[in-house]
This record gives structure tokens, C-alpha cells and sequence, in this order.
């Protein structure tokens, strides 16, 4: 079975953002093979709702030579984080700020590596406050005498967004985010995914050896176990879990969690995008939102990205291409407004790479 890990793969980040009336989705996507020709190969586009999507001309370059796909956070409408891999996988982070719509460059700082291991996967990045980013991602240490070492490691900033200092750096790479939380010795087949349900909670996901979707959380100052989702006919998942949360501002722990792979593939693509739900007190059953070619004989070529600017809208993005000679690849946009019935019908053209 093969494994669509968005190191390797053309998978699109978004993030949704803003209130009734002025809700908009910011979408970006990377051609990491263009970074070892040392071109610029991170591409941006937004919707804003009344108006569709902008610029009118398809994609404005934002700069940098990304190794790996990247991963978009936005507490807020007036500025968006990009994480991702240079060339030499360490992390760097790409920053959009005031507004978001002007042309030009990101600036970007390079975040390094944690110690003496590599990062072997593109990273999942949460904001939970103005001051509040986590990133995760895959590492390995090789042991000269004996088994690599293999986890997750995660680049912090958690400071007052007034006291954040001008002269010293306010990130920190930890390997723990708190104590006994199994996340830093996991083995996981593709990169991680991040949700936040509540303050103070943190959920990490990913696949286990067996390609199946398994989940760890941090609640207050509680630890649990990884738990695995071993139904029957569940499992069979390609690729890095992406999560959209419904949140549940008058009851917190209520909060919905839906998370959306790559299911399959039956050959050299995956045949599927599959999703499974935390509905606020139990997890309904994985589910296909798409099938290969059924849209216009369209198949799944990459992994998803789903995102949700609020109950009950959820919005899909993935690499697809069109089993008819000649049709190219696009990136598929799917859309419920009911998180039950979609709608793809919706085909964005990828940016002109010439």
C-alpha cells in the first residue's frame, strides 16, 4: 500500500476565518520539486464570502523554496502563520500580516531542528490564541549501534502576545506537553494532525503501522492514551489526518472534531477521501465524502485539507486529476453546509508552474 505523506505529496493547506458577513479562506499550496531548482514554490489564493475568489488572474507567489507541503494557522482575520520544511528540513515559518490580499514575499524565520534529530515530515500547526502556536512534527534520531529513535517533537510559543520579546527568541522546541503524554514516542506512518476542542486541550492524531487512525489528547493537566479506531471496515488511510473543529463556546467538551485522509488506494493513486467524526460524546463511523472519479471522472492525487469557519459549513481541498486524457490536474473544492451532503463540483486550477 503506498503512503501519500505530505512531505512528498502536493497537498494544499487553508484556513477559514471571520464572522457572518465577512468570512473568508485562505488557500495555499506547494510545489516542493521546484524547490531543488531553487524556485520560489509557495502559491496563495482567497475567498471572500460575496465575492469569491481572489486574485481574478489564479494564484500570487509568496516566496521561499518549500521542501515539504505547508501547514496554515489564523487566530485571527489580520494575519496568517505558514509552517513548513526548507531545503535542508529544518523548520521555517512565513508570516502574512495587515493585508493579506497586497502583493509580495512573506517574511520568513528559520525555526531549525530539535537537537540532534531530523524532521521527516511536514508539520501540523495549531493557534490557539494570539500567543499560543503549536507545531508538530515527525523526528528521527539514528543510533549508530542500535534502532533510530522515532517521535514527535514540538516547536512552542506560549507568551503573552504584549511581553513577547524583541531581542530574544520566544519559541522553544519541547519533546513533552505534559507529563507521561505518549505523543513524543510515537512511530506514525505520515505527519501528524492538531485539533483543540477547549482551552487547555490539545488532540494529536495519526496513522499506526497498520494504516489506521488513532488519536492521543492532553485534557487540563491529563495525559490519555492513544487511542485507535478499529471498527470493522474502518482503517486503509494514505495519508496526514487534517482536522476541522466545531466549537462549542457555551459547552466546550461538547465541541464537534471532524477528521478527514486519503482512503485506499486500490492502485497507484488513493481511490478515496474518507472522514470520521467526533459528533461531542461518541465518534460515528469513517466514512467516504468522495470517491475516485465521481465527479466528472476525477480522482483523488494528493492528500485532503479540511477546514470550518463554524458549525455547520465544512470546506475539503485535495490535488486531483481527471482520469481523460489530457484534462490535467486541479485541486478539487468540496463543500457541506450540513456536514452530512457535499458538493464538488467546484475545480480551482493549479498555478501556472512555466
Amino acid at each position: 500500500m503506498r503512503l501519500l505523506d505530505p512531505l512528498n505529496s502536493l497537498a494544499p493547506a487553508a484556513v477559514a476565518t471571520g464572522g457572518p458577513g465577512s468570512r473568508r479562506i485562505d488557500l495555499f499550496f506547494t510545489v516542493p520539486e521546484l524547490a531543488q531548482l531553487g524556485r520560489p514554490n509557495l502559491w496563495h489564493r482567497w475567498w471572500i464570502e460575496g465575492s469569491g475568489w481572489h486574485p481574478s488572474g489564479g494564484w500570487r507567489q509568496r516566496g521561499g523554496l518549500w521542501a515539504s507541503a505547508v501547514s496554515a494557522t489564523a487566530y485571527t482575520g489580520g494575519r496568517i502563520d505558514l509552517f513548513g520544511l526548507g531545503r535542508s528540513h529544518r523548520l521555517y515559518q512565513a508570516v502574512g500580516s495587515g493585508d493579506l490580499d497586497a502583493r509580495g514575499e512573506w517574511p520568513r524565520t528559520n525555526h531549525g531542528r530539535p537537537g540532534d534529530r531530523d524532521i521527516i515530515s511536514a508539520p501540523a500547526a495549531l493557534a490557539s490564541g494570539p500567543g499560543r502556536t503549536i507545531v508538530a512534527l515527525r523526528t528521527v534520531r539514528v543510533v549508530e549501534d542500535g534502532p533510530d529513535v522515532r517521535g514527535v517533537w514540538f516547536r512552542v510559543l506560549d507568551v503573552p502576545i504584549e511581553s513577547i520579546p524583541t531581542t530574544s527568541d520566544p519559541w522553544r522546541w519541547r519533546r513533552q506537553l505534559a507529563p507521561g503524554w505518549p505523543a513524543s514516542r510515537a512511530s506514525l506512518r505520515a505527519a501528524p494532525g492538531l485539533a483543540s476542542r477547549a482551552p487547555g486541550s490539545l488532540d494529536l492524531f495519526g496513522l499506526t503501522q497498520g494504516y489506521g487512525l488513532q488519536r492521543t489528547w492532553i485534557g487540563g493537566d491529563q495525559a490519555h492514551a492513544w487511542e485507535t479506531f478499529d471498527e470493522p471496515g474502518e482503517g486503509f488511510l494514505t495519508s496526514t489526518p487534517s482536522v476541522a473543529v466545531w466549537q462549542n463556546h457555551e459547552r466546550p467538551e461538547l465541541s464537534a472534531m471532524h477528521v478527514a485522509c486519503c482512503y485506499g488506494p486500490f492502485g497507484p493513486l488513493p481511490g478515496a477521501v474518507a472522514m470520521k467524526s467526533w459528533l461531542g460524546r461518541h465518534w460515528n463511523k469513517q466514512h467516504l465524502i468522495y470517491v475516485d472519479g465521481s465527479t466528472d471522472g476525477r480522482g483523488v492525487a494528493g492528500p485532503p485539507v479540511l477546514v470550518s469557519w463554524g458549525k455547520p459549513r465544512l470546506d475539503v481541498f485535495f490535488l486531483s486529476q481527471a482520469n481523460l486524457v489530457g484534462a490535467g490536474l486541479g485541486i478539487t473544492h468540496g463543500v457541506s453546509e450540513d456536514g452530512h451532503s457535499w458538493d464538488f463540483s467546484e475545480i480551482l486550477p493549479v498555478p501556472d508552474l512555466v
